[in-house]
């Protein structure tokens, strides 16, 4: 009987190690119940002092060597919304392709612009569409990329995830 209750005593102490760690709880929980699954994930660091985060990438099946996807990125950078908006214009001639479509917004009660640009990376014909919400020290970035000649539930898909992106707690408030 003293050893079952060693063992137990041994055994939870790894436990109660995490529990008392702030940092071993789970900051973020994620269902996902397509795929079946859910999982509570770590706090992987302060975001205080980072260039530029990706705190997410969904992917789709792969589909003629291709994974559409949606990734949500925040750049810590204070460059403004004509800033952005050039910067990324000139990012996306470079990489030749063309920005066919931008529309600014309000996303949560901040300046957003949305950009849609097409063209030819690594043999493929893709199709972009990014959503930046930009404040005074970070731009959220979302961004949606699939084939080009996809159809067009493909492209409602991407237009619902971009219209359901919200600022949510101390982010959605004007400074």
């Amino acid at each position: 009987m003293r050893t079952i209750f060693v063992a137990f005593c041994l055994a939870c102490c790894p436990l109660a190690a995490m529990a008392a760690d702030p940092a071993a709880k789970p900051a973020i929980h994620y269902t996902d119940d397509e795929a079946g699954f859910s999982i509570g994930l770590p706090s992987l660091g302060d975001l205080d002092g980072s260039a530029n985060v990706t705190r997410v990438i969904f992917t789709g099946p792969v589909d003629e060597g291709f994974a559409a996807n949606c990734n949500v990125q925040l750049q810590f950078i204070s460059i403004g919304m004509d800033g952005f908006l050039e910067l990324s214009k000139r990012q996306y001639r470079q990489m030749g392709l063309k920005v066919e479509r931008e529309e600014r917004r309000i996303v949560s009660g901040r300046p957003a612009i949305l950009l849609e640009a097409a063209g030819t990376m690594n043999g493929r014909d893709l199709r972009f569409l990014q959503l930046a919400v930009v404040t005074e020290d970070r731009i959220w970035l979302l961004t949606c990329t699939g084939l080009k000649d996809e159809n067009d539930a493909r492209r409602s898909a991407f237009m619902a995830a971009v219209d359901s992106f919200k600022l949510i707690g101390t982010a959605s408030k004007r400074d």
